[in-house]
This record gives C-alpha cells, structure tokens and sequence, in this order.
C-alpha cells in the first residue's frame, strides 16, 4: 500500500490549470430543470453538490454571430504523466493502426462481458473463480490501454443495457486502468486496480435478484441492505482465497468518500485505499452515463460537471483531473449544438484544446438532418465552436449509432478482419 500511495503521480497534477477545466465544465450545457442527474446521485447516496455563489449566466452569441475570441491556452500536459503530445495537427480520420486498436479492444471488452458471466456464475453456484481467465481479460485490457489511453478509455460508452451487472465492471476496469496508467502506476498496481474494478460488485451476489433488479426507489431497509455490499464483496474473494489483501481494500472502499459520507464505514479520504478512490470514480462515471434498470442515463458533460463539483469532497482531485484529461470537456459520443445550429456528435478530443474536438456534423442549421461528415474544430475553416451540450436522451438522438456508422464508412479492407 506505501508503494502505492507513493507511486500515485499525485504531485506531479499541480501544472493543471483547474480553472481552464472549470471555466468549460462551468458553460458546458445550459441550465434545466432536469433532475435526472440529482436522482442518480442520489441513487448511489452521493449528495448533490452545494450550491454555488451566485455567477452572471454565461454569454452565448446569438446564431450566426462573429466567432468568439479565443478561449484561455491550454495548459501544458506534464510529459511524466501523458503520452507524448501529437506533433503534426490532428487526424479527420482514425489511421489503420486506429482501427486495430479501437476494434481490438472492442472485442477484449465483450469477452469481458462474458468473463463476468462466467465468474458470477461459478461463484453463485459455488464454485472458485477462474482466476488465470480473469488475469489474462486484464492482461489484454492493459495491452490495449499501452496502445491508446483514449481510444482505449472510450469503450466505456459502448452500453450493453441489457447485461449492466456484467458489462458494468468491465467498463469500470476499463476507466480504472486508464486513469492509473495516467497516473503513472506501474504494472503491478495496475493488474491489481483492473482486478479490483471487476470485482467491486462481487458483493451483489449475495443480496436477493428481487432488490437488485427492482425498478422502483429503495426503502429504508433495502438501502442499508444495498450498502452492506462492499464488506460482502470482501467476504466472497477472502472465502474464494485467490486475490491480494490491497485488492480486497479496492473493493471495500469503492464507496468511500473522502469527506467520510461513503459507505459501508465512512472513512475519511486519509484512510481509504489508493485502488478505492480511483474505483469510486471510474464506477460513478460508468453508472451516471448508463441506464439502469431504476434510473436513465446522463449526458456525459453533466456527469463530468457533477464529479468535477466534488473533487476534493468525494472523489480524488488528481484521478478526477486524469478524467477529464483523457476524456475531454465534451467526451466522445456526448450531443453538442454548433455555434451556427447544428447538431453534432463529438468524436476525439483534441490535446490541444480540450474544448475543441473533432465532432461529426448530423443537421443543418435548420435541424434538418443532412449526410453526417466530419470536422475538426481546431481547423474548421467555418471557425464553427460549441455553443452548448444537449442530452441526447431527450432529443432521442443514438450517438452511438453515428459514430458506428462513420467509423464502418471509414474502415479500410485491412480492417475488415477485425470485424
């Protein structure tokens, strides 16, 4: 664990301009009165955040208005933290060497999901874990995230709705390892991390399938009972007898907050294991941006804003960094309006400029929907910009099925054996 804690890249975060992120987190999407974010972190008994000092709403120029000014530089990226910076101006289109990366680790994420079938299977049935299966699944998701952080850290918006108790883990494992190999843990650090992130809901197996699947809010008792999960986690793998003391820490604490209002002991944020903090992210994320069979989904931006609102209260201020760093302001797959009134969907971030990416164009100005193509916003010789975020949700837009889309059009013969 002093190794851990020593090895957690925690100082080397203090050349990250907080407000730069703040000043984009802060005007990612307008206010509404949606309460679908409030009632999903309620849902997992995180407070929403305290109320703000009053601030002046943020200027948004009127459709077909003159570009705005440039926005503040992007601070530096610490070079002991980050993969090197891109020399030339970003790609339009994923390489071939993209496509190997992004379809391999497609494939390592839905066996994963399968993986997580078979644990949860054996261990309701009685039988051990398959831990060498579940040692080369992290195995492969370490290879991955080597061959790209952000396209690796990405899959995590790819939701299988129908099989949330075991893609849940795995998209949590994939977060976790992405954010620790930003904060420079090392090999063994991160097989632990990626194995404490698969097994942070092992608890879940001994609670009754009617209060796990049930679509209606919690009582009283059925929370306390939810809450008990973590320690009940901790007994399966100390009974199952395969996996380190830290691991066992990581799935215990994955519900501490270092205020001390998590569960199941209140531990204030000096006490909670490095595996658990960075869990306790990387699962809020994954569970905000999925839907639930209890609660919907929120847009990826808001769930940045919400988490970015806490740090420092309940979650790790250099793991949250490292999120938003490999993420961007508007990760991929999140609905934006054009400053000229179109609809697009973000792409890939740009280092440059978290609040540029490239984003795929869906609609006209009008909102009519048009033949999607691609523009990077550093470049846009339009000087188009991001007005704001829209949930897709409510304007029933699939992101998802435009990136698929674009990114078939786009794939090489090559490729084609990725499939």
């Amino acid at each position: 664990m002093d190794e851990l804690e020593k090895n957690s890249g925690a100082e080397n975060f203090e050349d990250i301009d907080d407000e730069y992120i703040n000043n984009y987190l802060n005007t990612a999407r307008p206010s509404s009165n949606n309460n679908t974010a409030d009632e999903n972190i309620a849902s997992y008994v995180i407070p929403p955040p305290a109320p703000a000092a009053e601030k002046p709403a943020p200027h948004r120029p009127p459709i077909g208005a003159p570009p705005k000014p440039s926005p503040p530089k992007a601070p530096a990226q610490p070079s002991s933290l980050f993969p090197k910076p891109i020399i030339n101006e970003p790609k339009d289109e994923f390489s071939g060497s993209d496509w190997r990366t992004w379809l391999g680790a497609s494939y390592v994420q839905k066996r994963g999901i399968e993986i997580m079938k078979t644990v949860i299977t054996d261990l309701k049935s009685g039988k051990k874990i398959n831990i060498q299966l579940v040692l080369q699944l992290i195995e492969d998701l370490l290879t991955s995230c080597r061959q790209n952080e952000e396209h690796f850290i990405n899959l995590t918006r790819v939701k299988d709705t129908g099989n949330y108790s075991f893609s849940h883990p795995v998209n949590v494992a994939i977060c976790s390892i992405a954010v620790g190999a930003t904060l420079q843990f090392n090999s063994k650090q991160l097989v632990r991390l990626g194995l404490a992130a698969l097994f942070h809901d092992i608890g879940e197996i001994k609670l009754p399938d009617r209060m796990l699947n049930k679509y209606a809010k919690y009582t009283g008792a059925e929370l306390a009972a939810m809450q008990k999960h973590p320690a009940l986690g901790v007994e399966v793998l100390k009974k199952d007898g395969q996996v380190p003391e830290d691991v066992m820490f990581g799935v215990f604490h994955h519900h501490e907050r270092l205020d001390g209002s998590g569960y199941p002991s209140g531990h204030l944020g000096r006490f909670i294991h490095p595996l658990g903090k960075i869990i306790a992210l990387a699962e809020t994320f994954d569970a905000m941006t999925s839907i639930r069979h209890n609660v919907s989904s929120n847009p990826p931006v808001d769930v940045l804003k919400t988490i970015y609102s806490l740090s420092g209260k309940h979650y790790d201020p250099n793991a949250v960094k490292a999120l938003i760093m490999l993420l961007g302001i508007y990760p991929m797959g999140s609905l934006v309006r054009l400053s000229g009134g179109q609809l697009a969907v973000a792409f890939t971030k740009n280092k440059k400029d978290l609040s540029k990416p490239s984003v795929i164009v869906i609609t006209d100005n009008n909102g009519q929907p048009i033949e999607p193509f691609l523009v990077n916003l550093c470049n846009d010789p339009s000087a188009r910009w991001i007005a704001y975020a829209e949930d897709a949700n409510i304007m029933q837009v699939d992101t998802n099925k435009y990136i698929q889309d674009y990114l078939l059009r786009h794939k090489t013969p090559e490729n084609i054996a990725y499939n």
